[in-house]
């Protein structure tokens, strides 16, 4: 079995992922830490890295898109039992359990803003953070719809489990998203 969790930034849907692969014995992996490590190799901020088309690798200029593509579609269709945390997990791993993690724009933006990641740009102010997670978010969703033809990758039709941390903490979060994959019987 294979459980994909997406989200919006700030949802705690890396987190949530960790504890629930944790909690279940799965292997753990994440989009996101794999971008935040190549960026703080190049001295970019995650952000900008992601606003990077091309980048080198190794010598070769490689696309960023068709990198992690792959590398989703190759866990998908070579390993099991594992959580991945991955905005576009849903459409590179369809034989995936889909979990979607929302979170108002106001919350998110607080949890960034007091966040410690260092692959994380550090802003001066809340509004500051909300500001870029707008843009981030408009960013995705016109990449993902110029790319691959997905409309909106936060449409709830997109995913099996669609849930919202916006008054929740991490560990409600968890149990939440548990209790979600025991109601599918995914497991006791």
């Amino acid at each position: 079995m294979i459980i994909s969790i997406s989200g919006t930034p700030g949802s705690g849907k890396t987190t949530v992922a960790k504890m629930v692969a944790k909690k279940i014995g799965f292997n753990f992996y994440s989009l996101g830490e794999l971008v935040g490590r190549e960026a703080l190799k190049l001295g970019l901020k995650t952000q900008e890295f992601y606003e990077k088309d091309k980048f080198k690798v190794e010598g070769k200029m490689i696309s960023l898109d068709k990198y992690l593509d792959k590398l989703q579609e190759d866990l998908g269709g070579k390993k099991d039992n594992f959580v991945i945390d991955s905005r576009l997990g849903f459409h590179f791993i369809p034989n995936s359990i889909k979990i979607f993690i929302y979170v108002d724009i106001l919350t998110g933006a607080k949890r960034i803003f007091n966040d410690k990641r260092k692959d994380e740009k550090k802003y001066k102010n809340i509004e500051e953070a909300k500001k870029e997670i707008r843009k981030r978010i408009k960013t995705e969703k016109a990449r993902y719809k110029e790319k691959y033809g997905i409309e909106d990758f936060h449409d709830p039709k997109n995913y099996d489990i669609f849930l919202n941390s916006s008054k929740m903490d991490v560990h409600q979060m968890v149990d939440l998203t548990l209790k979600k994959l025991r109601d599918r019987k995914v497991f006791n």
